[in-house]
């Protein structure tokens, strides 16, 4: 084994263990509960009801998670219920399945010398992606956090339903978030 394969090997090590430490107050990456785990639920569904047709529907619907991750999903949610970490530790685990299946095809996608490199370069794209969203997470988290405890009295002036939404393939969200709240004494801190 090359030097490069072993850290190939290494960086997808850390990257699953890193992430399956962050399930338990992020989730896994590429994790989105709202559109996408309706469908793992109804992938679920389709499972126990011995309809392939139905679970190839929900599998192949068409969004940006990763097929994979639905998967994951949905073998959590029948292995273990719908509770917090088990729909999210199978994700987790079907997102490393995706990585490692990426560098294979990374080291099939080049010339054979550049193969290591390729796949070691592919491993620590993925895993950044992976951790880095976790992060990102659990940054907002801190913060919306730290934003109620100044803001207690913080709403949307507009019915949620009401917000400009953008959906696109790479930002999902509200465009513009209209609140109200009761301005307080600056803190010290900057």
């Amino acid at each position: 084994m090359t030097p490069l394969r072993a850290a190939t090997w290494a960086v997808q090590l850390l990257a699953l263990v890193a992430t399956l430490v962050l399930v338990p107050s992020v989730g896994p990456p590429g994790y989105d509960e709202a559109s996408h785990g309706f469908e793992a639920l109804r992938m679920a569904q389709a499972v126990r009801d011995a309809s392939p047709r139905q679970f190839f529907a929900w599998f192949t619907a068409p969004d940006i998670y990763p097929p994979l991750g639905r998967v994951g999903l949905a073998l959590g949610f029948l292995l273990g219920g719908n509770g917090w970490a088990s729909p999210r530790t199978a994700s987790a685990l079907a997102w490393a399945a995706t990585i490692w299946l990426a560098t294979r095809l990374a080291r099939r996608a080049v010339a054979p010398e550049r193969g290591d490199s390729a796949a070691f370069w592919t491993a620590v794209f993925g895993a950044s992606c992976g951790l880095g969203a976790s992060l990102a997470r659990l940054e907002l988290n801190v913060m919306f956090d730290e934003l109620s405890k100044r803001l207690p009295d913080i709403e949307l002036t507009r019915d949620a339903s009401e917000l400009p939404f953008r959906a696109s393939n790479f930002i999902v969200g509200p465009e513009a978030m209209p609140v109200h709240f009761t301005p307080t004494a600056r803190s010290g801190r900057r």
